[in-house]
């Protein structure tokens, strides 16, 4: 397989290029966007005034993702990452409802959106929270082609281990 990335590129060219290759993997057919930008109410409002072409360069200003592809009845919401953390969670769910409420995306209303986390090192903490938050989680090996989606850990893994409940041991003291 060849080589996605240059010796040195900016940052977003690297997620660029994870989510590019996450995408032809698992959605081949699907349509996509790279670093999808979603209007803020505030940031929308704002830009109300203005002519299209200063609309465009005002949106680049709001929150965007790494990726977003979609299919006639299904839209994936994407963020690459090296590690993932709580931020890119928040970021996810934060881009989700904008999108809902973007007049640019008023086209995909009415499909299942879904999120993920694509990245190379995910911290059990963080992959129970993802789940809970029902963002799905695709942790990325170094071996081309391999990558898995993860399974949090046990709630008592989370924190260290837990030993049996506090209590008294035996009843014949």
């Amino acid at each position: 397989m060849e080589d996605l990335l240059p010796a040195k590129p900016p940052r977003q060219n690297i997620t660029a290029a994870r989510f590019r290759l996450w995408r032809e993997r698992s959605l081949p057919r699907a349509s996509y966007q790279i670093m999808p930008v979603f209007w803020t109410p505030a940031g929308l409002a704002n830009a109300a005034d203005l002519a299209p072409h200063m609309r465009k360069a005002v949106k680049r200003s709001e929150p965007s993702l790494s990726g977003l592809a979609y299919t006639p009845r299904r839209i994936d919401l994407v963020v690459a990452a090296g590690a993932a953390s709580y931020e890119h969670v928040a970021k996810l769910i934060h881009c989700r409802a904008l999108m809902r409420a973007d007049p640019d995306y008023s086209e995909h209303r009415g499909k299942r959106v879904s999120m993920i986390l694509l990245a190379n090192q995910v911290d059990p903490a963080i992959a129970d929270f993802a789940r809970l938050c029902r963002v799905r989680v695709i942790v990325s090996s170094a071996t081309p082609g391999a990558e898995t989606a993860i399974a949090p850990a046990p709630a008592s893994q989370i924190n260290g281990s837990i030993g049996p409940p506090i209590g008294p041991r035996d009843s014949a003291h």
